[in-house]
């Protein structure tokens, strides 16, 4: 996906990741992150965001056992996060990515 947008201010908009209708069972088990791995890849200088999903659960703490990915060209999610936990919330609570919980 190109030019994701991150907030209002950004040239690109205020973009949303929606998976609400892609994870199975995310508002019961109360942990994202056995469904989500988010990580940075930078290629040539370009940081690209890359979301693993593992639709129904089951991802490993070092995001394997996924069965889709994302991949948002020229950005950066993760900030100065290291915490995959606190990295989910944070992107929640901003209006960022939206799930049944």
């Amino acid at each position: 996906m190109k030019d994701f947008g991150l907030n209002a201010s950004d040239p690109n908009g205020n973009d949303v990741l929606d998976l609400r209708d892609l994870l199975v069972g995310e508002h019961s088990s109360g942990d994202l992150t056995s469904f989500l791995h988010i990580d940075v890849n930078h290629d040539n200088g370009v940081a690209n965001t890359v979301i693993s999903v593992a639709t129904h659960g089951g991802m490993a703490a070092d995001g394997t056992g996924f069965n889709h990915q994302i991949v948002l060209e020229n950005v950066d999610l993760m900030g100065s996060y290291h915490d995959q936990s606190q990295l989910i919330q944070n992107l929640i609570n901003e209006g960022k990515l939206k799930v049944d919980q």
